[in-house]
């Protein structure tokens, strides 16, 4: 946003208001270090010039004591005891504006009043005032319009309401008016500075935030990616290769924990036939049903895959046979009742289902492992389809 509308008007103002708003809120008030500093000074330097007023100006004391400890100091002190709350950060400009010209004004009127000569040391002090004005708190606008103004006040106190000699009124008016002209360039110079090197943190902040959303997406999307390379497209569950990390994990677990496991693989009775007969799309669809099924029908912590082609795995870490038996009946009765083309003729759907129960005390490889339940997967489908068959481990390897 701060590259595309940065540009700024003839005030130096951004254009952009929600930038400018952003601008005065990060330099002006968000850092109420530096305006503090300058109330806190310039009171201090007011009511320390009152030594000169006892020395040269005896004649005005009261004059003095009254502009400069019953107003021009009481504001600024008051100042910077208001500065950062609600009341300055809405009304700031006009805080500072009306500061500056009672400040200013206070010395114009102690020399319309005074008429000794001396009265033109306040000169120092309308400098000094103008110096706050564009230095402190540079901005081009009010810090011309109370510059100028102090010095047009001046001139004219100057001329009509003082005996101060004339080649000094001209010597300070030409020294005033030179003051200004380079001020004025000076406060300019200073406020571009200022609104320049906030558009380049912004814009530094503004390629970090692109750079780290970008850095997100792709570590997003790296993630993504990895996930769905876990993933069957098809039917959203564990694909063979993340199923088999998975398997190696939970048998290494099993083994050193002694703890049951078991693996079912479940293979849909005639697939073949299903996709000859109704297409390869109606095929697709009767994997994604199965898979939603077994799903659906498994425990919490036990993870289902796509193995390949129709066939599923289920891996259940934890689970004695009688558990293992009891989920295969309940995903058989589920799979065989599921409305499948409104159950037409010949288009009911079963699957044949072999699975090992590995006891806690047993050591075996997964290689082992997956060999016994598709061993008992080929058992269930040679007895006709649709059965359950399980692995056991008595004596030599064999089915019951």
């Amino acid at each position: 946003m701060y590259i595309h509308n940065s540009c700024m008007s003839w005030t130096l103002e951004f254009k952009n208001e929600s930038l400018e708003e952003q601008f005065v809120n990060e330099v002006v008030l968000n850092n109420p270090f530096v305006p503090r500093i300058v109330y806190l000074g310039g009171s201090f330097l007011y009511a320390i010039f009152f030594v000169l007023d006892l020395f040269f100006l005896k004649n005005i004391l009261i004059y003095s004591i009254v502009v400069r400890f019953f107003i021009v100091c009481p504001m600024l002190f008051g100042t910077y005891f208001l500065i950062g709350t609600t009341f300055y950060r809405k009304h700031w400009k006009e805080i500072d504006f009306i500061n500056g010209f009672v400040a200013g004004m206070g010395l114009v009127l102690l020399i319309s009043v005074s008429q000794n000569p001396a009265s033109h040391l306040y000169y120092g002090g309308l400098l000094l005032c103008c110096l706050f004005y564009y230095v402190f708190k540079p901005n081009q606008i009010r810090s011309n319009l109370l510059s100028w103004g102090i010095f047009a006040a001046y001139l004219i106190t100057t001329i009509f309401f003082t005996k101060v000699p004339e080649e000094i009124v001209l010597n300070n008016v030409f020294i005033f008016f030179f003051f200004n002209i380079g001020a004025m360039f000076a406060c300019y110079a200073m406020e571009l500075s200022q609104r320049r090197e906030f558009i380049n943190r912004c814009t530094i902040q503004d390629q970090s935030d692109r750079l780290y959303k970008a850095l997100s997406d792709v570590d997003q999307q790296r993630e993504k990616a990895e996930r769905l390379s876990l993933l069957d497209p098809l039917t959203g569950l564990p694909n063979r290769r993340h199923f088999f990390s998975i398997l190696q994990r939970e048998l290494e677990c099993s083994i050193k924990g002694r703890r049951d496991m078991g693996l079912m693989l479940v293979d849909i009775d005639y697939f073949k036939e299903v996709n000859d007969r109704f297409g390869h799309v109606y095929g697709d669809q009767i994997l994604a049903l199965v898979a939603e099924i077994i799903a659906d029908s498994v425990r919490k912590c036990d993870t289902p895959c796509r193995y390949g082609g129709e066939e599923f795995a289920i891996l259940l870490p934890g689970a004695a046979g009688s558990i293992v038996e009891k989920i295969g009946r309940r995903l058989m009765d589920r799979i065989e009742s599921a409305n499948v083309l409104g159950k037409e003729e010949g288009a009911g759907l079963t699957v044949s289902i072999g699975f090992v129960s590995l006891r806690n005390e047993e050591k075996v490889s997964v290689e082992d492992l997956i060999r016994r339940a598709d061993q008992a997967l080929y058992e269930a489908k040679r007895t006709g389809r649709n059965q359950l068959r399980m692995w056991a481990s008595q004596g030599a390897d064999r089915l019951v």
